[in-house]
Order: C-alpha cells, then sequence, then structure tokens
C-alpha cells in the first residue's frame, strides 16, 4: 500500500458523483456569499435560530442547511415549471400537426366538464349549468380559430 493510497481509497472518481460535489459545493458558495452579503432570509434564520437552542454558531449551521434545501426546492419547482411549458408546447405542436384527432379532443374537453363546439370559424368550448335537462343551454366558456388554444385552455382551467 502506498503513501497516497491511504488518501484516495474513499475517492469516487464517477462523473455523476464528481457533478454532484461540484453542484453541492456551488450552493455551498453561494450561501457562504448570502451570509458575507448580510442577506439571510429572516423566515429561515428565525428557524435555524428556534432550532439551536440560542446556540449562535449552532444558529449558523442550521440556516445554511435549511438555506441549501431552500435553493434546491426553488430549483426543483423552477424545472419542473419549465418541463410543464414544454409538455404544453409539445402538446400544441401535435394537435397543430393534426397528430391528435378532434374526436380525442372532444373526449377530453367532456372529461374536463366541457362540450367543444365548430361555430362559425371558431372552436368552442363550453359547460352547461344543467346537463341533465332534455334542452339544456350552453354557455361559451373560451373560443378560438385554433383547436389547440382551446384544448390548453381547458387543459389550464379544468370543472
Amino acid at each position: 500500500m502506498g503513501f497516497f493510497s491511504k488518501f484516495t481509497n474513499n475517492i469516487s472518481y464517477s462523473s455523476k458523483d464528481a457533478a454532484s460535489r461540484l453542484s453541492e459545493e456551488a450552493l455551498y458558495e453561494q450561501v457562504a456569499k448570502e451570509i458575507a452579503d448580510g442577506q439571510k432570509r429572516p423566515g429561515l434564520w428565525l428557524k435555524a435560530q428556534s432550532e439551536s437552542n440560542g446556540i449562535e454558531a449552532k444558529a449558523e449551521s442550521i440556516y445554511i442547511q435549511l438555506r441549501i434545501q431552500s435553493i434546491v426546492d426553488e430549483m426543483v419547482l423552477e424545472n419542473k415549471a419549465t418541463q410543464e411549458r414544454i409538455e404544453l408546447e409539445n402538446e400544441r405542436l401535435r394537435i397543430e400537426a393534426g397528430q391528435v384527432s378532434e374526436d380525442e379532443l372532444e373526449r377530453f374537453l367532456k372529461q374536463n366538464g366541457y362540450t367543444l363546439q365548430f361555430y362559425k370559424g371558431h372552436y368552442h368550448a363550453k359547460t352547461t349549468t344543467n346537463p341533465t335537462a332534455p334542452n339544456p343551454s350552453y354557455v361559451s366558456k373560451y373560443s378560438s380559430k385554433n383547436i389547440a388554444d382551446v384544448y390548453l385552455w381547458v387543459k389550464d382551467n379544468p370543472r
């Protein structure tokens, strides 16, 4: 066993682990900069103080962990929102490319409490106040010349 093997036995050389460690380092660096600039999050700082039993150094340590988790949470939510926007845009493109039939769209609208009607060059998403009535009256909730717009509006406004 060589001299350096004592130091390298527990070192991971995978690119996944390396990326994870560098990301973690960047998080700590960001928190360190915020603290140095006097930019503590008041709610997190108060939580850290309440969990530290009045020990200032412990409060700092707890705050750092809370802030890192807060940053990770923000990134997760931002990534989720970005993914949802991408999925909506992909759905719009599929509809506009004719890869989704009008029947499929009508079924989707019906599942979400709407009826699709094409009238005077526009697609309408309509609802009724009494669907079991013999002659229910419908109210147009959204209309567009583009059926994809109606679909996406219904997706954002389920009943």
